[in-house]
């Protein structure tokens, strides 16, 4: 079943990623546009390891790539508008 994920790092604060649960890590693909003729050099990949966060009653899977504090992941979930784990999940 896909849930989405809260992504922090990689330039992607408040981002929401939907994706297959549960996972250990998620792995996020940048667009790159280049000009014609300098090659592929491949997609760029984020890394983000996911961790669940408790919030307000409820539980919250976060992909994490930076140092980042629970106070501020608090206020990412509450800016963000992320929806929780469902319970039949955990």
């Amino acid at each position: 079943m896909e849930i989405e994920y809260l992504l922090v790092g990689h330039g992607r604060d408040g981002q929401i990623k939907r994706d297959d649960f549960p996972k250990d890590r998620l792995s996020v693909y940048s667009v790159q546009v280049r000009r014609a003729g300098e090659g592929h050099m491949g997609d760029p990949v984020h890394t983000f390891v996911v961790h669940r966060v408790a919030h307000g009653g409820a539980i919250y899977a976060i992909g994490i790539a930076r140092n980042i504090s629970e106070h501020e992941i608090k206020m990412l979930i509450d800016e963000s508008g992320v929806t929780p784990i469902p319970e039949n999940l955990l």
